[in-house]
């Protein structure tokens, strides 16, 4: 993984994901990778060694609806079984609904999770600090997370380990989970707007 994105909305949570794929820290071209999965109740993202990831799913209860506790306790079983794990816990993303409401947790593997307002996880985290210039809390989902796709869009400008595009979910309050892998529009549009606001800070600059 590279960059992951997460907020709690107006309506919802957002999270946003980039597709590049690194490996073994090399990157692999041409092999995008869906980093967010939806399981029965929530929706949490692979940050960190896939081979954890892998042996978190084969964890999880196959025929119930989980929590974000449930992800906490099943990546702190995997932490105890591989010791491997153990100073190398990745921290990602969940979030899910409970009694209608969105939320959005960290977990990592052998501390209970807590609720988070807004993180970016990842290789490229430091990218997304410029996500709390916003009110996400005013946004709803709809909107935050094509926001979030041009954070991403600055992020691959900057970073060679962020790009091959978006995908997104949506937790909506009341109304379930949604996962958007056709972004290609937006993620054009969020790498030109990025293009436009370095052309006008060149140009402003310049004039002074």
């Amino acid at each position: 993984m590279t960059i992951i994105i997460g907020a709690r909305c107006k309506d919802g949570v957002a999270l946003v994901a980039d597709r590049r794929m690194v490996r073994h820290g090399g990157l692999e071209p041409g092999l995008p990778e869906l980093k967010l999965r939806e399981y029965r109740g929530v929706v949490f993202a692979r940050v960190g060694l896939s081979p954890f990831f892998d042996a978190l799913e084969r964890l999880l209860p196959g025929n119930e609806v989980i929590s974000c506790w449930d992800l906490s306790d099943a990546a702190g079983e995997v932490v105890a079984k591989y010791e491997g794990f153990k100073d190398d816990r990745p921290l990602f993303p969940v979030a899910g609904l409970v009694d209608g409401k969105a939320y959005l947790y960290q977990v990592q593997g052998g501390f209970p999770p807590g609720e988070i307002a807004y993180q970016a996880w990842g290789l490229g985290e430091e990218y997304g600090a410029w996500g709390r210039l916003f009110c996400w809390t005013e946004m709803p989902v709809n909107l935050a997370w094509k926001v979030m796709a041009v954070l991403i869009g600055t992020a691959a400008k900057a970073s060679l380990v962020v790009g091959d595009g978006i995908d997104a979910a949506l937790v909506r309050g009341g109304g379930g989970i949604e996962i958007i892998t056709d972004t290609g529009k937006v993620w054009d549009r969020a790498q030109t707007v990025v293009d436009k606001v370095l052309a006008v800070v060149r140009t402003e600059m310049e004039q002074g």
